[in-house]
């Protein structure tokens, strides 16, 4: 298969090109000669530097940086056409010059000819914030019209690609509908997992994202738009097996990364289905962690049959899978309540009489290995400040010798704050992600509300302790209690988690009242779910339309109907999880989910006809008890 450049410049500057921002050969390097002279080369014999794929010598693939900038290009695909009259001319292309109509009435004059060209948004503005070229937008409008309009060949086919990172890869399935409404001809839609090279690189604090993320959001859109598209439409690139958990996916997923191009780290080689993934980019794992690549173990071949594609193996390996039991779906998790002790006196503490409870080393090394045993993969570190633990240290060397898939742990960072600490913690490379907590947005009522003073100031030096580690960004989130002291400042704790740097998962959680201070003090803490739901369905709002997806808890749905599918956490935690179970000093809970509806919400007789009922989790049994319910209203 071979792949000429045709040009070294382009005029797009597109924020996740895999091209450098700067030419490299000089123009004559491209002139017709100098690309007919290669051409005969290969004709001679001499495929040396040609080839994505060696002993693949049909199909052209034609590249840039952007090839129709080439003064010579419509000669050159005349030539390539005349020397090789039944090889496919595969034209990848920034679309710009197809704009113009006498442009694109002489390219379609080639027949076998595949057009290939990236949306990366589906409106004017977030588009060209990409591309960063004004006007960009209108061009790829009218290309695709034009090329529509003109083509003159069944053997004319296009082509659009969505290269996925950090700047659109929540909006994957706004830009499908955008590609459906109004481009339906096109022969195939590709989504591509961004390759780290040159200005992806240069620009990864806006570009990079990794498979968890993506997969999390998108495995039900993925799963939609097949099915709306067609079988043969819709591919996926670059994503290996195990990054797309759910089988009913894999069919999907092309390998179209040559050898010198793919990378494999340790844990492949045991992997059972190795030999129908599509392979990890080369330079995947230097901007990311290992973690999220999980081999198939034997077990795992039990649940599925895999029908093997022998017609074109190599590129498309897995026809269909049969699946037993949505088995891909059986993540557990295990949350390890450490101990009670903290050394924040927070005001809305559920545990503040409890911190006289010992748990000791031999207990919680035992809990965890339990967790281990009972097929945990997601391990959380919680309660009361376990950081402040004598063993803190024994404790995460033996988590990491149990190599769960994921662990993370919720602090309130004030021992952090002591940067021999923090990077003694760091270096043992434990945690997959960290959770602090943020409860105001400036220092003095931030400090009166967990009553610690200097609390904020600690909190600001730790997480600069843990970004001068270089502690992933995007793995470092938040939790904030919602009280009646902060509702109304909700949307400017976000802004300065966001300041901060810290992109990881957010949660906003409703106060619960049923036991401790909360309960004693209700009046002056407990906020009105009718009073403080507008606050928080603004924060939603400015999460949403801010490539940000994040969540509330503890909220009765029907003041969020149109929050449903990203932003609740106990709907996330019900689809993401089989099973949710709390270890603690005091108390074994095996089934969190249910315990928790049964034994401290309530439903009301207004909840009975809601549309909701199935979904929701109703409310606290003490904020029924004191203020009724009179302020739910149920969706009919």
């Amino acid at each position: 298969m071979p792949d000429i450049a045709l040009w070294s410049a382009c005029d797009h500057k597109c924020t996740m090109c895999s091209n450098s921002v700067d030419y490299i050969e000089t123009i004559s390097d491209y002139s017709f000669e100098a690309i007919k002279n290669r051409i005969d080369g290969f004709v001679w014999g001499d495929d040396r530097n040609f080839h994505r794929f060696p002993d693949l010598k049909d199909d052209w693939t034609i590249t840039g940086w952007e090839p129709t900038l080439n003064p010579d290009y419509y000669k050159i695909l005349r030539y390539l056409r005349e020397k090789f009259p039944n090889s496919k001319l595969v034209q990848l292309t920034h679309w710009d010059r197809f704009s113009d109509i006498e442009f694109t009435k002489d390219i379609v004059s080639l027949s076998n000819y595949h057009l290939v060209f990236p949306i990366h948004w589906y409106n004017k503005k977030s588009h060209e914030a990409i591309v960063r070229k004004e006007w960009s937008w209108e061009a790829l409008i009218k290309w695709i019209y034009n090329v529509l309009k003109y083509k003159r060949f069944e053997d004319q086919t296009f082509e659009i690609r969505i290269i996925i990172q950090w700047q659109n890869y929540k909006h994957l399935d706004k830009i499908y509908e955008f590609i459906y409404k109004y481009f339906p001809q096109v022969d195939s839609i590709v989504s591509i997992m961004m390759e780290y090279e040159w200005q992806a690189i240069d620009n990864k604090n806006l570009t990079s994202v990794n498979y968890n993320y993506v997969y999390e959001i998108n495995e039900k859109i993925f799963l939609k738009y097949w099915k709306i598209f067609g079988v043969n439409k819709f591919k996926l690139y670059h994503f290996p097996l195990c990054t797309l958990k759910n089988p009913e996916l894999w069919k999907y997923m092309w390998r179209t990364l040559p050898s010198h191009e793919i990378n494999f780290v340790w844990k492949c080689s045991t992997c059972k289905l190795s030999k129908y993934c599509m392979w990890i980019h080369e330079t995947y794992c230097k901007f990311n962690w290992e973690d999220e690549i999980k081999p198939f173990k034997m077990k795992d071949l039990g649940n599925i049959k895999i029908i093997e594609n022998y017609d074109n193996f190599r590129f498309n390996p897995i026809k269909e899978v049969e699946i037993k039991n949505n088995w891909w779906k059986r993540w557990k998790k295990t949350v390890i309540f450490t101990w009670y002790w903290c050394n924040n006196i927070c005001r809305f503490c559920i545990d503040l009489n409890k911190r006289d409870i010992e748990h000791t080393t031999k207990q919680i090394l035992k809990d965890i290995l339990i967790a281990k045993q009972n097929w945990t993969t997601i391990l959380e570190i919680i309660w009361g400040e376990v950081t402040i633990r004598k063993d803190f240290f024994i404790i995460m060397q033996f988590i990491k010798s149990m190599n769960f898939n994921h662990v993370y742990m919720v602090t309130n960072w004030n021992k952090l704050a002591d940067y021999n600490f923090a990077e003694k913690f760091y270096n043992m490379w434990v945690l997959d992600s960290i959770v602090f907590s943020i409860h105001w947005s400036y220092l003095e009522l931030h400090d009166l509300l967990v009553a610690t003073p200097k609390s904020f100031e600690k909190l600001l030096k730790w997480i600069k302790n843990w970004q001068d580690l270089w502690f992933n960004k995007r793995k470092i989130g938040t939790n904030t209690a919602i009280e009646k002291w902060n509702y109304k400042d909700l949307l400017n704790i976000w802004k300065l988690v966001k300041k901060l740097w810290c992109l990881g998962s957010s949660e906003f959680i409703f106060a619960d009242p049923n036991v401790w201070w909360v309960h004693d003090n209700f009046e002056e803490l407990m906020p009105k779910i009718l009073e403080s739901a507008p606050y928080m369905r603004e924060l939603l709002d400015w999460w949403n339309s801010n490539d940000m997806i994040y969540r509330v808890r503890y909220v009765p749905l029907c003041y969020f109907e149109d929050y449903l599918d990203n932003n609740i956490s106990e709907l996330k935690e019900i689809e993401i999880y089989s099973n949710v179970t709390h270890s603690a000093p005091d108390f074994n809970n095996s089934d969190v989910v249910e315990w928790r509806k049964n034994s401290w919400r309530v439903k009301t007789k207004k909840c009975t006809d809601c549309k909701l009922f199935d979904k929701c989790e109703w409310i606290w049994k003490t904020y029924y008890e004191k203020l009724w319910d009179e302020e739910l209203l149920p969706i009919k």
